[in-house]
């Protein structure tokens, strides 16, 4: 009688259930969808990470050359101004594809 009331109490122990709800079937295509969507948002946060080291690059640029370089002055500045552009966009199609996948509802997401 012991021995079973120890094995009832084993059994009722709080893992044992927490295993159980680890084996839900999740919908593959659903976690297909989420996989896809974080994909995509981490390929614009490095494509936003390499735009923020070309526009380090070009100030660093525009410091170091020399007055005299007018022309070479002026396309680090049209090629800044367009980094800063891209930079933008860039911005704001993270926030887009974070707002999609809160819309998706992909479950344990922390953006």
């Amino acid at each position: 009688m012991k021995y079973l009331l120890l094995i009832l109490v084993i059994f009722s122990h709080p893992t044992f259930s927490k295993d159980q709800s680890r084996s839900i079937i999740e919908d593959p295509s659903f976690s297909t969808k989420c996989e896809i969507l974080l994909d995509e948002r981490t390929k614009k946060i490095d494509l936003k990470n390499r735009i923020l080291g070309l526009i380090d690059r070009n100030r660093r640029l525009r410091k170091l050359s020399p007055p005299e370089k007018q022309s070479v002055i002026e396309k680090l500045e049209i090629n800044f101004t367009s980094l800063r552009r891209e930079l933008y966009l860039t911005r704001q199609k993270i926030s887009n594809s974070d707002e999609e996948i809160v819309r998706k509802g992909c479950p344990g997401i922390t953006i």
